[in-house]
């Protein structure tokens, strides 16, 4: 009889774990096994808590061409060391997710260059031959690491080369929180992090900018399996 309502609390502490997110958001996969000390422990891989997507400007019409785009590092806009780097290290990790997804035709990344503004990202993109460029804005990070919190917001521009025109404006903000550990005697319920939190959360964020412009770029676009790189990049 207790092992029956052990088993029953514990999925209640699963499901109520689960209901308590109010935003979107993923996790990978929940474990329960028994301790040393004969107790259950239920391990739950936390949550990337992700806000809904605000789009200000998109194309009424898919491209009429295949796109080659270049790729410039975002501008981090909030006061931090290593401002440039970050920038760099973020961007790569979306461009490396929309590389292996076909966002675009053709995408490359702007090697070396300064952080995003869009009148000298212009003229560098019309003399490699691009017909768009990609560059963006990170306007809120903070690296928890294994041990605290960590948030990301991003703010995505695409400009057609030929005219100059902004034809895509879109932000999304994303979180995850530090791991926990709660005891309740006869069990316990631990949270287990992503090995890069930070990646894990900018990937995400990747993942659902990304869909929404692919299915621009291709109109015949089903959702499937995504695929996730993780570089180790902080």
């Amino acid at each position: 009889m207790r092992i029956v309502v052990l088993l029953c609390v514990i999925q209640l502490c699963i499901l109520g774990t689960a209901c308590d997110l109010t935003s979107t958001g993923k996790a990978l996969r929940n474990t329960i096994h028994i301790n040393s000390y004969g107790q259950a422990e239920v391990i739950l891989d936390n949550w990337i808590n992700t806000s809904q997507i605000q789009v200000y400007v998109y194309p009424q019409s898919p491209p009429v061409e295949p796109t080659k785009v270049l790729f410039v590092p975002f501008r981090v806009t909030q006061q931090m060391e290593n401002f440039l780097t970050v920038g760099n290290n973020i961007s790569r990790i979306i461009w490396q997710n929309w590389l292996q997804n076909s966002i675009f035709s053709t995408l490359e990344f702007l090697q070396n260059g300064t952080a995003f503004r869009p009148d000298v990202s212009l003229t560098i993109a019309k003399q490699k031959g691009a017909n768009l460029v990609v560059g963006g804005y990170i306007t809120d990070f903070i690296d928890g690491g294994l041990s605290g919190d960590t948030r990301v917001s991003i703010a995505i521009e695409i400009y057609d080369v030929s005219t100059g025109n902004l034809i895509w404006s879109l932000s999304q903000a994303g979180s995850i929180q530090a791991a926990s550990v709660n005891d309740f005697i006869i069990f316990a319920t631990k949270t287990r992090m992503p090995t890069n939190p930070s990646a894990a959360v900018i990937n995400l964020l990747a993942e659902d900018m990304g869909k929404k412009i692919k299915e621009w770029t291709n109109p015949s676009f089903q959702e499937e399996t995504w695929l996730m790189p993780e570089p180790l990049a902080f």
